[in-house]
């Protein structure tokens, strides 16, 4: 009897390190996989055999496996993805911006320096006929120079609601990977109480992380496993596995500018106009 209890015992040991060794190479063949978070077993007491007076110990089991991971670390993640999409969006159109407008060879400073100088020179020689078509020659360059401008900050307008649009849809669709993930991570837990999806965890942690590229992300875990999302200032995009999509509409009183809206909810008739090219 005693012999069996041993044999037992050190077979508990060689199971739960099979365990061991297939999450250990489990971890080693997704080392380049993108969004995986490394899994380690953790081990407990398998349940004694009272004797009557005691109890004997009866070896080791595998009690779980547990992803190593850090929510604080994470949300410091999420926090710096967004920051550096933020920064590098608003870098590439300042720039675009400042080139138009500070540009030595094309930008506006020449064009209102050659102006005023004609300018000056009217205003030393007021009879001077030169002088005077100088200055009508220059002011019209300048007003020329203004209305190229108004186009290219036009364009870059244009560019700017191209990329609003395209970043709502993917916003939009990423809501509806969360929501999806939320919805089979729920059903996974209740399916098996003790043990965790990691692989489907891993993969809202990586769609969450996708989302930060486009706009600020905040989640709020829930007990049956699901997150909350909440974007921007607070707004809500995904509660369990219910999705607040959003649309773009022109502003009243300047249709080329675009802005955002929650649906399904339509914009308000005060502040946008709908429908609009502008933003479609």
């Amino acid at each position: 009897m005693a012999g069996s209890d041993i044999l037992g015992i050190g077979t508990s040991a060689l199971l739960g390190y099979q365990q061991a060794l297939q999450t250990t190479s489990n971890n080693i063949s997704n080392a380049n996989t993108p969004g995986y978070a490394r899994e380690r077993v953790d081990f407990a007491t398998r349940p004694g055999t009272s004797t009557g007076d005691y109890y004997l110990g009866n070896g080791v089991q595998a009690s779980g496996v547990q992803r190593i991971v850090s929510q604080f670390v994470n949300g410091q993640l999420t926090n710096a993805t967004a920051a550096n999409s933020r920064y590098q969006t608003y870098s590439q159109y300042a720039n675009q911006v400042d080139n138009l407008l500070a540009k030595q060879s094309a930008g506006l400073q020449p064009a209102l320096q050659s102006f005023y100088n004609a300018v000056q020179g009217v205003a030393n020689a007021p009879a001077s006929i030169p002088a005077r078509q100088e200055l009508l020659t220059q002011g019209g360059d300048l007003a020329g120079r203004f209305n190229t401008l108004y186009q290219q900050f036009n364009q870059i307008g244009a560019q700017v609601n191209a990329r609003l649009s395209s970043d709502v849809n993917s916003i939009n669709s990423l809501a509806t990977q969360i929501a999806s993930l939320n919805t089979q991570i729920v059903a996974a837990s209740n399916n098996n109480p003790t043990g965790k999806p990691n692989s489907l965890l891993d993969q809202r942690d990586a769609v969450v992380n996708q989302l930060a590229k486009y706009v600020s992300v905040n989640t709020v875990s829930q007990s049956d496993g699901s997150i909350n999302v909440t974007i921007g200032t607070g707004q809500a995009l995904v509660v369990g596995s219910s999705v607040t999509r959003l649309g773009t509409a022109a502003v009243n009183g300047d249709p080329s500018r675009c802005l955002l809206y929650t649906s399904p909810s339509p914009p308000d008739p005060e502040r946008y106009r709908t429908p609009s090219s502008a933003c479609s």
